[in-house]
Protein backbone atom coordinates (compact mmCIF):
# COMPACT_ATOMS: atom_id res chain seq x y z
CA UNK A 1 0.00 0.00 0.00
CA UNK A 2 1.81 3.45 -0.97
CA UNK A 3 2.19 5.82 1.79
CA UNK A 4 0.59 9.13 2.64
CA UNK A 5 2.26 12.37 2.76
CA UNK A 6 1.29 15.22 4.93
CA UNK A 7 2.74 18.52 3.55
CA UNK A 8 4.23 21.47 5.58
CA UNK A 9 4.57 23.99 3.39
CA UNK A 10 5.47 27.66 3.80
CA UNK A 11 8.18 30.26 4.84
CA UNK A 12 11.04 29.89 7.19
CA UNK A 13 10.65 30.61 10.12
CA UNK A 14 7.03 29.73 10.06
CA UNK A 15 7.39 26.75 12.58
CA UNK A 16 6.90 24.02 10.00
CA UNK A 17 9.89 22.08 11.73
CA UNK A 18 8.29 21.97 15.35
CA UNK A 19 5.14 21.32 13.81
CA UNK A 20 6.44 18.61 11.82
CA UNK A 21 7.91 16.97 15.27
CA UNK A 22 4.60 17.45 17.38
CA UNK A 23 2.81 15.30 14.23
CA UNK A 24 5.27 12.38 14.80
CA UNK A 25 4.76 12.42 18.34
CA UNK A 26 0.97 13.22 18.58
CA UNK A 27 -0.22 10.49 15.31
CA UNK A 28 -0.57 7.20 16.04
CA UNK A 29 0.69 5.57 13.02
CA UNK A 30 4.44 5.97 12.45
CA UNK A 31 5.51 9.06 10.15
CA UNK A 32 8.95 9.72 8.13
CA UNK A 33 9.76 13.29 8.14
CA UNK A 34 11.59 14.48 4.68
CA UNK A 35 12.42 18.24 4.28
CA UNK A 36 14.45 19.96 1.91
CA UNK A 37 16.83 21.48 4.60
CA UNK A 38 17.79 18.25 5.11
CA UNK A 39 19.54 18.00 2.05
CA UNK A 40 20.40 21.75 1.88
CA UNK A 41 22.01 21.30 5.97
CA UNK A 42 23.83 18.28 4.22
CA UNK A 43 25.77 20.18 1.15
CA UNK A 44 23.26 18.62 -1.06
CA UNK A 45 21.76 21.55 -2.75
CA UNK A 46 22.99 23.93 -5.50
CA UNK A 47 25.57 26.34 -4.11
CA UNK A 48 24.59 29.41 -7.08
CA UNK A 49 27.28 30.06 -8.15
CA UNK A 50 26.19 30.87 -11.92
CA UNK A 51 24.15 33.42 -12.75
CA UNK A 52 20.69 34.15 -11.75
CA UNK A 53 19.07 32.13 -14.38
CA UNK A 54 21.61 28.97 -13.74
CA UNK A 55 20.37 28.76 -10.37
CA UNK A 56 17.43 29.54 -10.57
CA UNK A 57 17.57 26.38 -13.07
CA UNK A 58 20.33 24.13 -11.05
CA UNK A 59 17.08 24.67 -7.74
CA UNK A 60 14.28 23.41 -10.22
CA UNK A 61 16.29 20.40 -10.88
CA UNK A 62 16.94 19.96 -7.15
CA UNK A 63 13.28 20.29 -6.51
CA UNK A 64 11.93 18.22 -9.22
CA UNK A 65 14.49 15.61 -7.32
CA UNK A 66 13.15 16.48 -4.51
CA UNK A 67 9.83 16.00 -5.51
CA UNK A 68 10.47 12.92 -6.98
CA UNK A 69 11.82 11.58 -3.83
CA UNK A 70 8.74 11.94 -1.70
CA UNK A 71 6.78 9.99 -4.48
CA UNK A 72 9.66 7.14 -4.01
CA UNK A 73 9.61 7.30 -0.75
CA UNK A 74 5.49 7.34 -0.39
CA UNK A 75 5.71 4.30 -3.23
CA UNK A 76 7.82 2.09 -1.02
CA UNK A 77 4.91 2.30 1.64
CA UNK A 78 6.31 4.99 3.76
CA UNK A 79 4.05 7.64 5.46
CA UNK A 80 5.90 11.16 5.17
CA UNK A 81 5.67 14.21 6.81
CA UNK A 82 7.31 16.73 4.35
CA UNK A 83 8.76 20.10 4.76
CA UNK A 84 9.52 22.48 2.35
CA UNK A 85 9.38 26.39 1.12
CA UNK A 86 7.58 26.05 -2.45
CA UNK A 87 9.13 28.89 -3.81
CA UNK A 88 7.62 29.19 -7.34
CA UNK A 89 4.41 28.21 -8.89
CA UNK A 90 6.23 26.37 -11.33
CA UNK A 91 7.71 24.32 -8.41
CA UNK A 92 4.17 24.11 -7.23
CA UNK A 93 2.84 22.21 -9.97
CA UNK A 94 6.12 19.93 -10.61
CA UNK A 95 4.99 18.76 -6.44
CA UNK A 96 1.20 18.21 -7.23
CA UNK A 97 1.72 16.67 -11.00
CA UNK A 98 4.51 14.26 -9.14
CA UNK A 99 1.82 13.55 -6.30
CA UNK A 100 -1.43 13.24 -8.24
CA UNK A 101 -1.58 10.15 -7.16
CA UNK A 102 -1.09 9.88 -3.77
CA UNK A 103 -3.26 10.55 -0.74
CA UNK A 104 -1.72 14.15 0.27
CA UNK A 105 -3.16 16.36 2.51
CA UNK A 106 -1.70 19.91 1.91
CA UNK A 107 -0.80 22.61 5.27
CA UNK A 108 -0.53 25.91 4.85
CA UNK A 109 1.70 27.00 7.80
CA UNK A 110 2.04 30.60 9.04
CA UNK A 111 2.23 33.35 11.48
CA UNK A 112 1.71 37.27 10.91
CA UNK A 113 4.64 39.08 9.39
CA UNK A 114 5.64 40.52 13.06
CA UNK A 115 6.51 37.41 14.75
CA UNK A 116 7.82 36.21 11.49
CA UNK A 117 10.82 38.85 11.12
CA UNK A 118 11.06 38.40 15.38
CA UNK A 119 11.79 34.38 14.95
CA UNK A 120 13.89 34.80 11.70
CA UNK A 121 15.78 37.67 13.79
CA UNK A 122 16.15 35.18 16.41
CA UNK A 123 17.38 32.19 14.55
CA UNK A 124 20.48 33.86 13.29
CA UNK A 125 20.63 31.69 10.51
CA UNK A 126 19.29 33.23 7.72
CA UNK A 127 19.42 36.50 5.65
CA UNK A 128 17.35 39.19 7.32
CA UNK A 129 13.94 39.31 5.15
CA UNK A 130 13.90 36.01 3.49
CA UNK A 131 11.38 35.04 5.43
CA UNK A 132 9.17 38.09 4.35
CA UNK A 133 10.11 37.36 1.16
CA UNK A 134 8.07 33.75 0.52
CA UNK A 135 5.63 34.76 3.69
CA UNK A 136 2.79 35.16 0.93
CA UNK A 137 3.48 32.00 -1.29
CA UNK A 138 0.45 30.13 -0.26
CA UNK A 139 -1.31 31.26 -3.96
CA UNK A 140 1.00 28.54 -5.81
CA UNK A 141 -1.52 25.95 -4.94
CA UNK A 142 -4.42 24.90 -2.61
CA UNK A 143 -4.21 24.09 0.64
CA UNK A 144 -6.66 21.80 2.75
CA UNK A 145 -5.67 23.34 5.74
CA UNK A 146 -3.68 26.56 7.59
CA UNK A 147 -2.00 26.09 10.83
CA UNK A 148 -1.10 29.78 12.60
CA UNK A 149 1.61 28.60 14.60
CA UNK A 150 0.96 31.31 16.91
CA UNK A 151 -2.04 29.05 17.86
CA UNK A 152 -1.88 26.70 20.56
CA UNK A 153 0.15 23.30 19.58
CA UNK A 154 -2.75 21.24 21.22
CA UNK A 155 -5.23 22.94 19.43
CA UNK A 156 -2.96 23.20 15.54
CA UNK A 157 -2.84 19.42 16.30
CA UNK A 158 -6.33 18.94 16.87
CA UNK A 159 -6.99 20.45 13.74
CA UNK A 160 -4.61 18.74 11.62
CA UNK A 161 -5.59 15.09 13.11
CA UNK A 162 -9.07 15.80 12.14
CA UNK A 163 -8.32 16.60 8.50
CA UNK A 164 -6.20 13.78 8.06
CA UNK A 165 -8.68 11.35 9.25
CA UNK A 166 -11.35 13.19 7.29
CA UNK A 167 -9.00 12.72 4.19
CA UNK A 168 -7.53 9.20 5.05
CA UNK A 169 -10.15 6.89 6.46
CA UNK A 170 -12.50 4.98 3.73
CA UNK A 171 -15.89 5.86 3.19
CA UNK A 172 -18.42 5.01 5.72
CA UNK A 173 -16.17 4.53 8.43
CA UNK A 174 -16.25 5.82 12.36
CA UNK A 175 -13.78 8.24 13.54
Amino acid sequence: MAGRIIILSGTSSAGKSGLAKAIRQDMPEPFCYLSTDQLADGDFAPLGRGTAESFHAEMLAFYQGFNRSVAAFADAGCDLIVELVIESQEWADDLSSVLKDHTVLWVWVWVPDDELTRREGARGDRYAGTALKYAHTRHFGPYDLDINTMEPEAKNLLKLTQAWLLLTQPTGSDP
